[in-house]
């Protein structure tokens, strides 16, 4: 093989790579994580009341509700979900700790989560950080001292996997697959209720 198309080949294929990796991107630019992420940076101005926790949470309350519910006097409080459905209690150590950085001081924290969470191991491998749990990928440091205190390894495997959408999004492109995959499946019959996770 002579070197200028060996210098082709190697410049089609880091075209193929860089439009991928900006597909990904864009696609995951509408997930659960970037909306929860894009609230963390533009939070309300005054927030009373925050709920924290996985799908329980996320699904399970409704910030209006629960201000018009309010049984004191006075103005209702201002609330607000920060619950990310399919997370742990790293994943919500982390959206508390940003929404601190971004003054967020609400008077209550009300926290869900499911069956044994706070007990159970941390788990941070590669095939664990898919989905929602991938908000790890944007606090790499703070996350690798929950799966592997000390490791230079892992915070830099964190890092780098951050700054590669086709890495740390990498299952966007299925979610989208399989949103397709269901209303095809669904064509001819009733409407059915889903869960939005």
């Amino acid at each position: 093989m002579k070197p200028q198309q060996l210098f082709l080949a190697a410049g089609v294929a880091v075209a193929i790579l860089a439009g991928y990796n900006g597909f990904i991107a864009r696609m995951a630019g509408t997930s659960q994580r970037q909306r929860a992420r894009a609230e963390l940076e533009r939070p309300p101005a005054s927030i009373d009341v925050v709920f924290l926790g996985n799908s329980l949470v996320a699904a399970g309350c409704d910030p209006a509700a629960f201000a018009s519910a309010w049984p004191r006097a006075g103005p209702a409080p201002v609330a607000l979900n920060l619950a990310l459905g399919a997370t742990t209690p790293v994943e919500h150590d982390l959206i508390w700790r940003s929404a601190l950085e971004h003054n967020v001081q609400p008077g209550y924290l009300i926290y869900g989560f499911f069956d044994d969470q706070l007990n159970a191991a941390v788990q941070g491998d590669w095939s664990d950080l898919v989905g929602n749990r991938a908000f790890s990928y944007y606090f790499p440091g703070r996350a690798a001292e929950f799966y592997s205190p000390g490791s230079t390894l892992k915070r830099w495997e964190l890092s780098v996997t951050r700054w590669v959408p086709m890495l740390a999004e990498r299952s966007s492109l299925w979610g989208q697959i399989e949103l397709v995959r269901r209303k095809l499946e669904d064509i001819g019959m009733p409407v059915a209720k889903t869960n939005r996770f």
